[in-house]
């Protein structure tokens, strides 16, 4: 979700950061952002198979997925420490990044005691994202990454369904959460 994110605002809408990047540290950011909360958390996932803490990559079961999340959690917390508190890079791109953490953390509480879809709350939360800012500017060009950001979020929402990986409930209450709260933060906080 950081990296897709990241990746949308700094090279479709990089004005809504505020700051101008060469593409050279546009692919550093990214890089480091990729690395810390997509590579780790996959590198851990396949120790945690290799050594029999999970039962499948699939993570079907609510069990299997406790303790990958909790790993992930603090992978995107350190990302959000890392880029906010030693790197600002403004308030919008903090926000960006603690409320992906918190989104995190959250889903790994809920997923302690029940199932929800991950995937719906990360795509829904990018849309939400992106409304929030075409809310704060209505001027920008944001309509097309809504569009296909709308298109994505619910391609992930039906795929979900369609290969029995979520009861509906368990789709649409992370998609609700994803979105609301990544709308609501940067309504409050940019």
């Amino acid at each position: 979700m950081a990296t897709f994110l990241i990746v949308t605002v700094m090279w479709i809408i990089p004005s809504e950061l505020g700051i101008q990047f060469s593409l050279e540290n546009k692919l550093r950011l990214v890089l480091i952002i990729f690395l810390i909360t997509a590579m780790l958390p996959v590198l851990s996932i396949f120790i945690m198979k290799l050594t029999k803490g999970i039962s499948s990559f699939n993570m079907m079961m609510r069990q299997d997925r406790v303790v990958p999340f909790f790993f992930v959690a603090v992978y995107y917390s350190l990302a959000a420490y890392l880029l906010t508190a030693k790197i600002s890079l403004g308030s919008l791109f903090d926000t960006l990044m603690l409320t992906v953490a918190f989104l995190v953390i959250m889903a790994a509480l809920i997923t302690a005691f029940w199932k929800v879809s991950v995937h719906s709350l990360g795509t829904a939360g990018i849309l939400g994202f992106l409304i929030g800012m075409n809310y704060n500017s209505p001027d920008s060009l944001f309509y097309w990454p809504i569009f296909i950001w709308f298109l994505i979020t619910g391609f992930t929402m039906s795929s979900r369904l369609y290969l029995n990986a979520h009861h509906p409930s368990e789709v649409w209450v992370g998609a609700t959460l994803g979105f609301v709260f990544c709308f609501l933060s940067i309504l409050v906080f940019v």
